[in-house]
């Protein structure tokens, strides 16, 4: 079991976690509407909840959100973001869809890194609704889906440390697929660094895949020195978490000052025809 020696701390909150949760927080939304229970999975967990330490990251991310005025106009999903982003810890993406999710719902949860499992499992340990383990995350798609819930949310939000990460993902998701054809899964995906991220989406877009939804936020201007350009695909979406997203990464490039661009990667009865909108 390879441990690799990247620990999320120091990038908590920061302007990428706020696009990955804001969509996160769109799309439990929309899925818990449904009275039928929910099954989450994430394949790279975390530690749960992070201290924002002065000088981080976050500065960029969530704290220049809390910072913005009028917030009581804030999109239903940056609302909820930020109420469960209170005081100096920040929500992982655990941690959010533990607040999230209903009592009849269920939570597993994978993480390699030995002190992030360890510290994601006491953050849990009162919650019976969630399974931490310390697993490859790829393989959980492979032993656990379909879910006996029938209905379910995949979080895929690797570091992509490794230089194989967009071929494994690309595997995990084509076999994930093929289980589980009707679940939702958000992949989050660097747009700048080592990743071959146009690669990454041409190999995905040729695994002909369900309807994706996709949406970037790229900073701009000398206050997000050091930020980091990403994107989220949302695979199968719900049909009433679409228009949140779109205008909860609206209102974050308004307020935090970054460009933002959203669209079908995969429109719906087009599997075969993707667009550039993630770039």
């Amino acid at each position: 079991m390879k441990v690799l020696s990247y620990r999320h701390g120091y990038h908590a909150g920061n302007l990428a976690d706020v696009l990955k949760h804001t969509a996160l927080c769109a799309v439990l939304s929309a899925a818990t509407s449904k009275a039928a229970p929910l099954f989450y999975l994430e394949t790279h967990a975390g530690a749960g909840r992070y201290r924002l330490e002065p000088g981080g990251e976050h500065t960029c991310g969530i704290g220049a959100l809390k910072a913005a005025a009028e917030h009581r106009n804030a999109p239903a999903a940056v609302a909820t973001l930020l109420d469960c982003a209170v005081g100096d810890r920040y929500p992982g993406s655990p941690a959010i869809a533990a607040r999230l999710l209903r009592t009849d719902d269920r939570l597993l949860l994978a993480e390699l890194h030995p002190a992030d499992f360890a510290q994601l499992r006491k953050e849990l340990a009162k919650d019976s609704r969630a399974t931490v383990v310390r697993e490859d995350g790829y393989a959980l798609l492979r032993s656990h889906l379909p879910p006996r819930e029938r209905r379910g949310v995949v979080l895929i939000d690797p570091n992509y440390e490794r230089a194989d990460e967009g071929a494994r993902l690309i595997d995990a998701l084509k076999d994930a697929l093929v289980r589980f054809g009707h679940g939702t899964y958000l992949v989050w995906l660097p747009l700048e660094g080592k990743l071959d991220h146009r690669r990454l989406q041409h190999d995905f877009v040729t695994l002909a895949p369900p309807k994706t939804f996709a949406m970037s936020l790229t900073p701009t201007g000398p206050q997000h020195s050091g930020a980091l350009a990403s994107a989220v695909w949302v695979v199968n979406p719900p049909f009433q978490a679409v228009a949140p997203m779109e205008g909860a990464v609206r209102y974050l490039a308004e307020r935090l000052r970054g460009n933002a661009h959203t669209g079908w990667l995969v429109p719906e009865h087009s599997a075969a025809r993707g667009s550039a909108h993630a770039d």
